[in-house]
């Protein structure tokens, strides 16, 4: 790792729980018929968690629902977003200060968007995601890494889903068409 990037992690993470304190979101526990938007945070190094949520994009798209993705890719691969064309953004640590803090506005405004659902699909670890999953405005937070707990609403323990984003999906669709709200 390099040191600039641990030092934004260390730093940040540090500073993470103090910073939580200022979130405000309303809850709600969402199911798949009432939830219309969906936010789906992963790592998009992961070759598997990039095809698997092509596959769930695709699912959402077929039964009418909205999505946005971003991807956290790394520090040396060059981007474009243009979120006026599409629903997938990229990001990267060049969108957090030294301390941590993220400073690229059409993050931010992806952490403020109120989802129904927001999706955290990744296998590690990783302070950047951390960020974004603990400061975003969703309803209704799902992941499967059990150090964020605090942050989830619905932790899906469960280790072939943190092995296998596959897996994952198909646990989140089958919980949200279960969901009673």
């Amino acid at each position: 790792m390099p040191i600039r990037t641990f030092i934004k992690s260390q730093f940040g993470t540090l500073l993470l729980n103090r910073r939580s304190k200022k979130v405000h979101r309303k809850k709600v526990f969402n199911n798949l018929e009432k939830a219309n938007t969906f936010g789906i945070v992963f790592n998009a190094q992961e070759v598997d968690s990039y095809a698997a949520i092509r596959s769930f994009t695709n699912f959402l798209q077929s039964i009418g629902k909205k999505y946005k993705c971003l991807g956290l890719i790394s520090p040396i691969e060059k981007y474009d977003n243009n979120p006026l064309f599409s629903s997938l953004i990229y990001f990267s640590e060049n969108d957090f200060n030294i301390l941590g803090k993220l400073v690229n506005s059409s993050i931010n405004e992806f952490c403020r968007t109120p989802f129904h659902v927001l999706l955290d699909v990744r296998k590690n670890k990783n302070y950047f995601i951390d960020y974004i999953v603990v400061f975003s405005l969703a309803n209704f937070k799902i992941g499967t890494l059990k150090y964020m707990i605090n942050y989830y609403d619905l932790l899906i323990d469960d280790e072939t889903s943190r092995k296998d984003p596959q897996v994952f999906l198909q646990n989140v669709s089958y919980y949200l068409k279960t969901i009673k709200s």
